[in-house]
């Protein structure tokens, strides 16, 4: 949930997080986002859960419904 609260609840409106998500580096495992590590503990899940909630909700809060969007990984897609 944090990548599609943070991303498309933020970065496609302008109002990027700020979040490093580990899953996106360049060395991740492919579906690195669909479990936990070993280091990872349950406050710190938790606490990302907590973090992106509340900036897809501030980003709610300060738009208008019909707020447009541009999402950057659909580029070239050809969805719009």
């Amino acid at each position: 949930m944090a990548s599609v609260e943070l991303g498309y609840l933020g970065d496609v409106f302008g109002r990027p997080s700020g979040v490093e998500l580990p899953w996106f580096a360049d060395d991740a495992a492919p579906d690195a986002d669909l479990w936990l590590t070993a280091d990872e503990t349950r406050e710190q899940i938790i606490e990302l859960h907590r973090l992106s909630a509340a900036h897809a909700d501030a980003t709610i809060e300060a738009l208008p419904l019909d707020a447009p969007g541009e999402v950057p990984w659909w580029a070239g897609s050809g969805v719009t």
